[in-house]
């Protein structure tokens, strides 16, 4: 879904241009689990069935044409990927699987770069700071990525896909569930000579840069007598990448990513009207030079233990607290740090709905780090449904705070002891409207941020450089969509994001692009063949901190499709960059011309 009315049991993919009826879908990142239609914030859920209508291979690509978020990639697949959302910092973006917290602890960030969709069920998207529910890191918003699950009886998929730059992917999967007992597995493998990482045009470079991924991804429930419930979930993957250095000299050296994640969610209910829920998890990543010593690592780790208990006291409150401890861990063997810093987080959340009309969600948290000064934080969020004429007005204020990273405390000759987390405030105003009887939905949200004490590299004289608290900046701007169900099975999906990013000087943020739009034209033929055309454009950006380089505009055109040609075997095919667009989405990092795809899926019991 593209853009979501909480007011509306719809699912609106203004990417995909698809409107459906759904069933009321619970949205685990809030920590209320609450409904779309109860959600008095702005959130987006991107459900299975658009993933596959998409035949996007990676999350990044599929979330590039949803509102208010910047996706920057460097070069062709499996180069570093971030997400920019409201404008916030790639750091300042919150990435969660399955719950577990993902994001970088050296760079603060999430790299996409490796992330599949082969074993994605959904992915909840809520914009605006989030601190208050998930603590640092949360600023710009969360992105919380859910694996599948398994129902009914047991069935099982292969797929291959084959195309330019001599890439293929063989997946294979199983799911299921019999008595208690559910489970979801799957193993992807993507090789792919891919393209040089450096723009060959200004540097020179031709070599291709290869790229090869496997991923594995599982699930395992068991319902416990009464109504507990307890999973055994992970995610894992390995991939390897050939990157240019900037000499033009054609010679690539090699990195290697290997993550996974762990966890074990436990819920039940002590009584009807209280329900525990316990979750503990791991995060381990390792990202190493493959062609130079063993010295030459990065590792991160995260231990999560987080208790949470929700009561429901009447039909019309909830009321949400717990606490979560962290130990994150960060090395770098080749500049010699190895640290752990301690978090202790203390939450609480109440939620007033009344008849579905009025919605009212207020809450804080109080975070104790073992490195940095304590953090306080809070959030309300309002919403009223007119009934009669499917209108919603919806409003929020928040404020958040950023961690430092264990680079800017901890890099030998770079970091600062004593650094404070980045501050922020932030506040929106919306309107949803339905018109014709919901054939047509249009939403609008306005949206504002201030950040304070950010965090910024100075130069200390000669060729020091430090990190430090000297910045502060502003983001505004306005998300719009709209969805509409056409004549002759057709759907339109449009979005823009009108985005003024600043530095305390007045100054263009680097790599936050003013516009953003993308619109994609469905197309269903007896349930049988599905097909879309769509388009996105982004106007040019800055992209460094010294405004030297910039990048101009550019308007991209894809085109897919699925054809059912059995009812086991399905056929894909899709083509991106349809007029062979030349452009940069960063200066100095090459893109790819027109490319073509074609696959199938296999399905059997």
């Amino acid at each position: 879904m593209g853009w979501i009315m909480p007011a509306d049991l719809h699912a609106e993919d203004p990417a995909s241009g698809n409107i459906e009826n759904l069933k009321p879908m619970v949205i685990n990142s809030t920590r209320y689990f609450e409904t779309l239609e109860g959600y008095a914030g702005s959130a987006t859920v991107i459900t299975r069935e658009e993933i596959e209508k998409s035949g996007k291979p990676t999350v990044a690509e599929l979330l590039r044409n949803y509102t208010s978020l910047e996706v920057v990639q460097t070069g062709p697949r499996g180069g570093s990927t971030t997400v920019f959302m409201r404008g916030a910092n790639d750091d300042n973006t919150l990435v969660l699987i399955d719950g577990v917290q993902v994001n970088s602890n050296t760079l603060g960030s999430y790299n996409f770069a490796n992330t599949t969709t082969d074993n994605v069920e959904r992915i909840e998207i809520l914009r605006g700071p989030q601190s208050t529910v998930w603590g640092a890191d949360a600023v710009g918003g969360v992105i919380n990525i859910i694996t599948k699950k398994g129902k009914g009886g047991p069935s099982h998929f292969v797929s291959f896909e084959g195309g330019s730059f001599s890439t293929f992917t063989e997946t294979a999967g199983s799911s299921g569930s019999k008595d208690n007992l559910d489970y979801s597995l799957s193993v992807s493998r993507t090789d792919s000579d891919g393209f040089s990482s450096v723009s060959g045009e200004r540097f020179g470079a031709t070599e291709d840069d290869g790229y090869q991924n496997l991923t594995l991804s599982g699930r395992m429930g068991y319902q416990l007598p009464g109504d507990g419930k307890i999973d055994l979930i992970g995610h894992y993957f390995k991939a390897d990448l050939d990157i240019d250095n900037f000499q033009a000299d054609n010679t690539p050296r090699q990195d290697r990513d290997e993550s996974f994640n762990l966890s074990l969610p436990i819920s039940k209910s002590i009584f009807p009207w209280w329900n525990v829920r316990f979750l503990p998890s791991y995060f381990y990543d390792v990202v190493k030079d493959a062609q130079a010593t063993s010295e030459s690592r990065i590792y991160n780790r995260n231990v999560t233990l987080d208790l949470q208990n929700s009561l429901y006291p009447t039909d019309y409150l909830t009321v949400v607290f717990g606490m979560e401890y962290q130990k994150l861990g960060g090395q770098n063997v080749l500049n010699g740090f190895d640290h752990d810093t301690h978090n202790n987080g203390y939450f609480l959340q109440t939620r007033f709905d009344y008849n579905n009309r009025i919605i009212l969600n207020g809450g804080f948290r109080h975070d104790v780090n073992s490195e940095y000064e304590d953090s306080t934080t809070y959030k309300f969020e309002g919403a009223y449904r007119f009934l009669t004429t499917g209108s919603k007005i919806h409003a929020a204020y928040a404020t958040g705070f950023k961690a430092p990273t264990f680079n800017q405390q901890f890099f030998p000759n770079f970091g600062t002891a004593g650094l404070i987390p980045e501050k922020s405030k932030g506040w929106e105003a919306g309107v949803n409207q339905d018109f014709l009887d919901g054939a047509v939905k249009l939403g609008m949200t306005y949206f504002e941020v201030r950040y304070t004490n950010l965090i910024e590299t100075i130069n200390t004289g000669g060729n020091n450089f430090r990190a430090r608290n000297v910045s502060r900046a502003k983001t505004s701007g306005i998300e719009t969509s709209i969805t509409a169900t056409l004549p002759y099975d057709f759907s339109l999906g449009m979005n823009h994001t009108w985005l003024e990013a600043v530095n305390g000087e007045g100054v263009q943020l680097q790599r936050r692009a003013k516009h953003n739009f993308a619109a994609n034209l469905t197309h269903v033929w007896r349930e049988k063949l599905t097909t879309m055309l769509g388009v996105r454009v982004r106007s040019g950006v800055r992209t460094n901190s010294t405004g030297t380089q910039r990048v101009d505009g550019y308007t991209l055109w894809h085109a897919s499709f699925a054809y059912q040609l059995t009812q086991d075997l399905k056929l894909t095919g899709r083509i991106e960059n349809l007029f062979d667009e030349d452009y940069e989405e960063l200066f100095g990092f090459g893109t790819p011309g027109i490319a073509g795809y074609g696959g199938l899926v296999y399905n059997f019991n």
